[in-house]
């Protein structure tokens, strides 16, 4: 009996680590990318490497790949195929008949009323515009908190009509990675033609604590529970009335 406890202790003590090890430990990540070649590659890691994830992505295809606990369990599955697909042979038209539309169900049409009338609530109350400065701000946060220690931009661009251009140009001109010394942004106002080329390298490190108190904070700030309440509030109505 004493050895079992000693055991699931241990075992108890080894999961406590772990998780203290993967909140409060930085998880590095490094990207890539050429777009004149079309070619990408991300990594994700941990300092320990108990957690190794690589994506790479060549001639249309991108792969994953990754290993967790030193290869205790390995993933390796290609998430984007791109092939091109044989011609077919032209078949001659046959008329079929017309199937008639199948009527939407009852519970659909309560489900999108319920959906459709949350929002409407969450407009009229004044709950979402309460709201949004505070996911705005959430949003700021989180782009401060994931931004990259090192960044390399070279990127030429033009979206085909030189109005368009000026426009991304002078929204790219707000942010402040556009002064950054190993960033170059040339923006080409005489092509027709909507293109990117050039390449991008970002080398950076966050901690999954940081993540979890942003979103905490977010999940219990006193505008999203309204806006939580009040469409929970409409649904619980639709729902009661559909049953009735």
């Amino acid at each position: 009996m004493v050895i079992l406890c000693r055991i699931l202790l241990g075992i108890l003590l080894f999961v406590l680590l772990l998780l203290c090890y993967l909140l409060f430990s930085p998880v590095c990540y490094r990207i890539y990318a050429n777009l004149d070649e079309g070619e990408a590659e991300a990594k994700v890691y941990d300092l320990l490497r108990l957690l190794h994830l690589s994506f790479q992505y060549r001639d249309g295809r991108g792969v994953l790949f990754g290993k967790v606990l030193y290869g205790i369990l390995k993933i390796d599955e290609e998430i984007i195929s791109q092939t091109k697909e044989e011609p077919k042979e032209k078949k001659t038209p046959q008329k079929t008949k017309k199937k008639p539309k199948k009527e939407k169900t009852k519970e659909k049409k309560e489900e999108k009323s319920n959906t459709g009338g949350g929002l409407k609530a969450m407009v009229t109350d004044g709950s979402l515009r309460d709201a949004l400065p505070v996911v705005l701000s959430f949003i700021r946060k989180l782009i401060l908190v994931l931004k990259p220690k090192k960044m390399v931009l070279q990127l030429r661009y033009s979206l085909g009509e030189p109005d368009l251009t000026g426009y991304l140009t002078g929204a790219a001109s707000v942010l402040p990675l556009a002064y950054r010394k190993d960033v170059r942004l040339e923006a080409d106002f005489s092509s027709d033609v909507c293109y990117a080329k050039g390449y991008v390298k970002l080398k950076g490190h966050v901690c999954l604590i940081s993540l979890m108190i942003l979103a905490i904070r977010l999940f219990f700030k006193k505008e999203i529970q309204q806006c939580m309440d009040s469409y929970k509030g409409v649904k619980k109505k639709g729902v009661k009335h559909g049953k009735r």
